[in-house]
């Protein structure tokens, strides 16, 4: 009887631990998972374009929320993309939309939202991912 209680204990331990495992993989970033599509997708960002173009909308939230160009270009060049809030899935490599995040020069976290194509990145939006803002922006 005691032995049996033993192998149960054991085989429940291993049943955890592979549960915490499937668990644990299922929630790693898909960049780490399949690293290679990952990096192609990556570097058809141009993070230091020739043209760097604001949509009439980023322009309008960057005035609502204290956002400067300079720091817009410094965020493109030196932030991370979260490609979970990217939208790679578009055939036509301008119309990929690149999620960029990072800090503010007065520590705003933003996101920029762009697209980029050949030698002009264009800022869709941007969005201050801790604080709402009253903006009336088109």
């Amino acid at each position: 009887m005691v032995k049996y209680q033993k192998i149960k204990k054991v085989w429940l331990l291993l049943l955890l631990f592979l549960g915490a495992a499937a668990y644990f993989y299922r929630s790693l970033p898909s960049e780490i998972l399949a690293p290679n599509k990952i990096s192609t997708q990556a570097t058809q960002l141009n993070r230091n374009p020739a043209q760097l173009a604001y949509s009439k909308h980023a322009r309008c939230r960057m005035d609502c929320r204290d956002i400067n160009q300079s720091e817009v270009k410094s965020l493109l060049k030196s932030g991370i993309i979260n490609f979970q809030k990217s939208d790679l899935s578009a055939a036509n490599i301008c119309k990929r939309r690149y999620a960029v995040e990072g800090k503010s020069n007065d520590g705003q976290h933003i996101r920029l939202i762009v697209a980029s194509c050949a030698t002009t990145t264009t800022v869709i939006t941007v969005i201050d991912l801790e604080k709402e803002w009253t903006c009336t922006c088109p």
